[in-house]
């Protein structure tokens, strides 16, 4: 059997997974572990440790290094998706007691925030039960803390960090903003559309990894992405070059966001893209552990319990001009912070300007 734990900005999560006879023990140890930690000193002194060591050990990563960096410009400080420097972090960190964590666990450890998903060989009633008698008598205590994710607006200005380290052969860019939608935007799956067309599949098939990787060699890797989720995240493209190549790759990267928002998408982009959203999704339905995730994700989003059979249809109903319009209202290459981190040196002048025609 397997039970694990993790966290991220907006929850903790749970995942297990034990044969079909071993389900009630695996359920009483979860609510054990829920319910009643005991945070013994030794293991919270630990834990922290190494979690110190992690954050040392990520200064000697470009990519961690400026996806840290890009977070941190983005998103004001106090916001929940500002991410401190490493510096800032670790002291942060030292700071943090046993206590804090019990306090912490008692805030926010509660059965009315809890969403608990079974998939598998199991039986509904018998799932049910042992929900009930492992869970039914877990009270929460004080109201529900309430969250706030402020909904940040891109910046009026584009903004450039360079974070040199001269002893790495590679360099990591980062160039994007605060996208101003969230996962509940009825604009997310023609937004996600348009983000698949420009650089979900990084250079397999994207307009960025055709032209940056494909026809002009000048990164190793090249793709988009946005974060839209309980709150409203950033849009942001990535990539991976040689340090000789990075204006032209930044150069390029910019030229082609900007023509894809202004022309946007042909048909056949569009179709493709589509196909591809709606065909992958069967693919994540194939384990236990798949359609687990995407109920969970139903109802962490509010999406409705008969998402996994809306899902095609959602994208289906989709048209070329409102990914085309989508592209227009939320990529705004103008406004992006564009963060370099690797071997290369900051020169006097700007990398290169938003809208600058392309290196000879």
């Amino acid at each position: 059997a397997e039970l694990d734990f993790s966290s991220g900005v907006e929850s903790v999560n749970f995942s297990a997974k034990s044969l079909k006879k071993d389900l009630p023990l695996l359920m009483d140890l979860l609510s054990d572990e829920l319910r009643n930690p005991s945070f013994p000193q030794d293991q919270f002194d630990k834990q922290k440790d190494q979690m110190l060591s992690q954050l040392e050990q990520s200064k000697e990563s470009p990519q961690s290094q400026a996806a840290r960096l890009f977070y941190n410009a983005v998103f004001p400080d106090g916001h929940p998706y500002h991410r401190l420097t490493v510096e800032d972090a670790q002291k942060a960190l030292e700071s943090v007691t046993r206590d804090d964590a019990v306090a912490f666990h008692a805030r926010y450890y509660r059965p009315d925030t809890t969403i608990i998903v079974i998939a598998g060989d199991v039986d509904h009633a018998q799932a049910v039960e042992l929900v009930k008698q492992y869970f039914g008598d877990w009270k929460a205590k004080g109201p529900v803390p309430k969250v706030d994710i402020p909904t940040i607006t891109s910046p009026a200005k584009d903004k450039q960090i360079v974070h040199p380290m001269m002893d790495k052969t590679e360099v990591s860019v980062i160039f994007g903003y605060p996208m101003g939608m969230k996962r509940s935007d009825p604009d997310y799956y023609a937004m996600r559309i348009a983000n698949q067309i420009l650089g979900g599949s990084g250079a397999l098939v994207s307009i960025l990894g055709e032209d940056i990787r494909e026809k002009h060699g000048l990164v190793y890797d090249v793709r988009s992405s946005f974060d839209a989720s309980l709150g409203a995240g950033a849009w942001y493209a990535t990539m991976g070059t040689n340090p000789k190549d990075v204006e032209k790759a930044v150069s390029l990267l910019k030229q082609d966001i900007e023509r894809f928002r202004r022309d946007g998408a042909t048909e056949k982009q569009f179709k493709q893209a589509r196909e591809f959203l709606i065909g992958v999704f069967p693919i994540a339905l194939e384990t236990n552990e798949g359609v687990a995730q995407m109920l969970l994700s139903a109802e962490f989003y509010g999406l409705g319990i008969d998402y996994l059979q809306k899902y095609a249809g959602l994208y289906r109903s989709v048209t070329l001009a409102q990914v085309n319009a989508a592209a227009k209202k939320y990529l705004k290459p103008e406004s992006a912070t564009l963060v370099v981190a690797g071997p290369y040196q900051e020169k006097k002048r700007r990398l290169i300007d938003p809208l600058a025609r392309q290196a000879d």
